[in-house]
Parts: C-alpha cells; structure tokens; sequence
C-alpha cells in the first residue's frame, strides 16, 4: 500500500491520449514511482506559485512536464496537465 494516491483530472486523462500509448504509460509508471512510493511527494517535485491561482507542483519528465495539486490532508496527488516538452 502506498503512503499517498493518485488521482488523474479529466483534463490530464485528455492529454495522455494525446500522447502516444508508450508516452502516456512511461508517464503513469514514472508518477507511480516518484509520488506514491516515497514518503513525501515534495522531494521529487518543483513547487510553482501564482498570485493567481495559488501553489502547485511540477514534475520534469524526459519528454514532458507534470502539473499536479497536492492535498496533505487527504495525501492525493491531482495530475491536472501533462505538457509535452
């Protein structure tokens, strides 16, 4: 059982069908590894602030960038975009 859950937006599920099907599963593993099976998802990823839309984190990939929300409280982890580079 992992320490914190993913949860994928309808915006991030429609940009992984952009992305080619080995795209989209090599960035579903590499969230699974880096957020859910460490103790805190902060260690892997990049805070962004915005006067405008408040605090979220980004996680580099090697072909894109991933734009989540972290809930403490509820230790979920939104996927809300994914970029490609």
């Amino acid at each position: 059982m992992s320490a914190w859950r993913m949860r994928y937006h309808e915006n991030a599920v429609d940009d992984l069908r952009r992305l080619g099907r080995r795209e989209a599963r090599d960035v579903l593993a590499t969230m699974t590894e880096r957020v859910t099976r460490r103790t805190s998802p902060h260690e892997t990823g990049e805070l962004l602030i915005s006067d405008e839309y408040g605090a979220y984190w980004r996680y580099p990939l090697a072909d894109c960038n991933v734009l989540c929300d972290i809930d403490r409280d509820a230790r979920c982890v939104t996927v809300l975009h994914v970029a490609p580079r």
